[in-house]
């Protein structure tokens, strides 16, 4: 429906504009006018051709055509040209903002996260075996073994949301073996 409203629109446009300044342009000629009559005789008008019955070609109705079919297909080139630049920028703005997020989730003068954790981890061991007055090799023995190791040292942690999950880049607690968000198993040293 919009394609045949086009076509009106490009078909009035050739018409009423463009070959009024053509005519104009090559003295006055009226090129929907322009035709050979096949018979051999010559007539004043196309009309009059017409009414006499003479088989004519009728070159300035052709031109018409033409134009009408060279402007449509000028108007299609432009706007699926403009279509590919936008998918382009489209491509081009996603692929540029995934960067972006890459880089701002690990930097290269920042640890990865696994290692941060393995490091404040051992940070925080070593200062609850200063705390418990524990020495050498009976340090780890000096701790509780039952689960409650682990509830000290997340007690003493920065943030419980220092990791992230791989996949969703949402963060996830660093024990935890499923990401709450996306559901993927995550690893130990994933997070």
């Amino acid at each position: 429906m919009i394609g045949g409203a086009f076509g009106l629109i490009v078909s009035s446009f050739v018409d009423d504009l463009l070959m009024p300044l053509f005519s104009l342009l090559t003295g006055r000629i009226d090129l929907t006018q322009w035709f050979i009559a096949l018979n051999g005789h010559t007539y004043a008008s196309l009309q009059a051709a017409e009414e006499a019955g003479a088989p004519v070609l009728r070159l300035g109705k052709f031109l018409n055509a033409v134009l009408q079919f060279l402007l449509i297909a000028l108007a299609l080139f432009v706007l699926i040209r403009y279509m590919i630049k936008l998918r382009a920028r489209a491509e081009t703005l996603a692929q540029k903002t995934a960067a972006l997020i890459t880089v701002q989730r690990k930097t290269p003068d920042q640890p990865d996260r696994a290692s941060r954790d393995r490091a404040d981890s051992n940070e925080v061991q070593e200062s609850l075996l200063q705390d418990n007055g524990a020495q050498g090799d009976d340090a780890q023995e000096d701790l509780p073994q039952d689960g409650t190791q682990k509830k000290l040292l997340h007690k003493h942690r920065k943030s419980f949301h220092d990791s992230l999950c791989p996949y969703c880049f949402e963060p996830v607690h660093p024990l935890a073996t499923r990401c709450p968000h996306c559901t993927s198993a995550l690893k130990s040293s994933d997070t």
